[in-house]
C-alpha cells in the first residue's frame, strides 16, 4: 500500500501531463501548468546549454505541438520515491504540421518519453526530459514504424 504522500506526488504529475495534452487540444492554456510549477522551476533536457525555466518549457514544447496536434501523453507507469516521480510516457499522434523542416506526411507516431519531476510544496521545481527524438524522426521520414 502506497502512502498517501506518495499518491499525491503521482497525482501532481499526472496534473501536469494531461494538462500537456489539453494544451495540444486547445482545451487549455499555458497558465495551467504554469500554477502546477514553482517560480524557480528548471527543465533538464538533452540538446541544452543548461536547465531552462518555464517559459523555456514552452518554447521547447511548441514545435512538438505545431508538429503534432492533437497529440496524446500515455503514461505507462510511474515510480515515486521521496521527492520524484519518475513517468514513462509513450506520446502519441499525426504528424499534421511542419517538424523540424519535414512537411506533415500525416503518419501515425509514438515516441517514447521517460521524464522525472521533482515536487516541494505540492508543485514541480525540477523536471528532467528524455524523449526519443530519433526514433520519431525516423517514424515521421518513413524510416520506422509505430
Amino acid at each position: 500500500m502506497q502512502d498517501s504522500s506518495i499518491v499525491g506526488l503521482k497525482h501532481i504529475a499526472q496534473t501536469f501531463i494531461s494538462l500537456a495534452d489539453a494544451v495540444s487540444h486547445d482545451e487549455a492554456d499555458w497558465s495551467a501548468m504554469r500554477a502546477l510549477t514553482t517560480p524557480d522551476f528548471q527543465l533538464h533536457t538533452p540538446g541544452e546549454d543548461g536547465p531552462v525555466d518555464f517559459d523555456g518549457f514552452i518554447r521547447m514544447s511548441h514545435p512538438i505541438m505545431e508538429g503534432f496536434p492533437g497529440l496524446h501523453h500515455e503514461v505507462e507507469f510511474q515510480v515515486a520515491e521521496g521527492d520524484k516521480v519518475v513517468n514513462r510516457i509513450i506520446l502519441h499522434g499525426v504528424h499534421a504540421g511542419t517538424f523540424r523542416g519535414v512537411a506533415p506526411t500525416h503518419r501515425e507516431v509514438r515516441m517514447a518519453i521517460i521524464n522525472i519531476m521533482r515536487i516541494r510544496d505540492g508543485k514541480i521545481v525540477e523536471f528532467w526530459r528524455l524523449s526519443d527524438i530519433t526514433g520519431l524522426m525516423e517514424q515521421i521520414s518513413g524510416k520506422g514504424s509505430v
